[in-house]
């Protein structure tokens, strides 16, 4: 049977993508960070990345909330793949409360000439 609640995703990144396809250190600055939130220098994020590819991981989390086990356990998700098939590598998701639409906007009657407001909640007679 086909799960249709809302999920959420966190996004990876791909180690070996990353290495072969950036510039060293243009693109490593300001993109990683270590556990405290402190932005990891070019030489410290390359050295991190190859210490994730020895150990066999061909993805990383690209958010604090992801790892394995993961902290939304609770709401379904598995926790991080960081290795195996390319389909099931990355975060697998979980469930979310459906978000409520925004509220409609009220519709306002012009009392010059009775237009309404649009789908904007403008009136198209400018009074």
């Amino acid at each position: 049977m086909l799960d249709t609640h809302p999920r959420r995703f966190h996004l990876c990144m791909n180690v070996d993508g990353f290495l072969k396809n950036s510039v060293y250190p243009r693109d490593y600055r300001n993109v990683f960070r270590d556990d405290q939130g402190k932005t990891l220098e070019p030489a410290a994020a390359r050295a991190q990345l190859e210490i994730e590819k020895a150990k066999g991981r061909h993805v990383i989390p690209m958010s604090k909330e992801c790892g394995s086990p993961c902290q939304h356990a609770d709401k379904g998700c598995t926790g991080f793949v960081y290795g195996g098939a390319l389909e099931k590598q990355g975060c697998p998701g979980y469930r979310i409360a459906a978000e409520k639409p925004p509220a409609p906007t009220p519709t306002r009657t012009c009392l010059s000439c009775g237009s309404q407001t649009n789908t904007q909640g403008e009136l198209p007679c400018g009074h």
